[in-house]
């Protein structure tokens, strides 16, 4: 059970799950890679040269690095989450250093979608939720940005029409 479970309160439901986009991944990978060939370049002719040995050591290294950056980022990656109730917007992001976001779809001023051409391509981006009082919260690499912010709107949509329809049987 996830925190947006662990954390509903009485009649609320979840309308709509996020989480974070894959391209988080493409970092931690790319320096593997590229410690991979560092590893294999071998730029004296002498196998046992002190400058082989070097490139060697530092493709482990690198490969290394990347191997555990690559870890922490699956561990942001699994315990990432970005829910739409009927009542709250609801985002845990991290897993040592933990920063939640809960916040009433009354509250919820306005939320935008930043997205580069890259981003429009792979269907990633930013969310920024300004909230009342003018406090704003910024998330990056969502997954679907465009879908949670539609999904945030449509259930703000729905408890205003919930909130005219109870003010019309006073």
């Amino acid at each position: 059970m996830g925190y947006i479970d662990e954390h509903l309160i009485k009649d609320e439901e979840v309308k709509h799950r996020g989480h974070l986009h894959r391209i988080i991944f493409l970092k931690p990978i790319l320096l593997a890679v590229v410690a991979l060939v560092v590893m294999f370049i071998q730029p004296s002719d002498d196998e046992d040269s002190l400058l082989n040995s070097i490139f060697t050591y530092a493709g482990m290294a690198g490969i290394l690095i990347g191997l555990l950056w690559w870890l922490w980022v699956y561990a942001d990656f699994r315990t990432s989450e970005f829910g739409v109730t009927n009542r709250r917007v609801l985002i845990k992001v991290g897993l040592i250093r933990r920063r939640t976001v809960e916040m009433f779809l009354n509250k919820v001023e306005n939320i935008g979608v930043d997205q580069s051409v890259i981003g429009r391509i792979i269907r990633s981006g930013s969310l920024s939720i300004t909230g009342s009082g003018g406090t704003q919260e910024n998330f990056t690499n969502i997954s679907r940005p465009f879908e949670f912010r539609k999904q945030v709107q449509e259930q703000i949509a729905q408890v205003t029409d919930e909130e005219i329809d109870f003010d019309d049987g006073d």
